[in-house]
């Protein structure tokens, strides 16, 4: 795994070799399945009561979306989806977060809809709500049929 990828999973939390190590494993997987590499990292989280909530790891490459929900579980669920030119709409809902700069406060989901009418979504608290919109200026809004 791209150390990038490393230096973004701390900064959303993620210290504990073991998630470390899992995440790690589903990024193995994930290139196995895709025949490239991943190019960006993606952790679905919000904070609640109890503190930051993980959800989802997603992986994207230049035609695939990638996601392993419930990444910690015993039982792993993956997603694959080509997305190059598959997108047929998206949705965005968003707090305390003008679009240039996050704070604590921001929160944003970003849904996106593909041809088939399945979705996904990316969902972030804190500075995490500029790395989701950076993967959707990259890989989500180029992609819209």
């Amino acid at each position: 795994m791209k150390k990038a990828f490393e230096v973004y999973l701390k900064s959303v939390g993620i210290t504990s070799k073991a998630m470390l190590r899992r995440i790690g494993l589903i990024h193995d997987e994930c290139e196995l399945m895709c025949s490239a590499k991943p190019q960006a990292i993606f952790v679905d989280e919000y904070i609640d009561e109890g503190g930051r909530q993980y959800e989802c790891v997603n992986f994207f490459t230049a035609s695939f979306h990638f996601a392993s929900g419930d990444f910690m579980g015993d039982n792993r669920e993956y997603t694959f989806v080509h997305i190059k030119r598959k997108i047929l709409k998206w949705k965005m809902e968003k707090a305390h977060y003008d679009l240039k700069k996050a704070t604590s406060k921001s929160r944003i989901t970003i849904t996106f809809y593909f041809s088939d009418m399945a979705n996904a979504s990316l969902k972030a608290s804190g500075k995490n709500c500029d790395v989701a919109l950076s993967i959707f200026r990259k890989y989500i809004a180029p992609n819209v049929i």
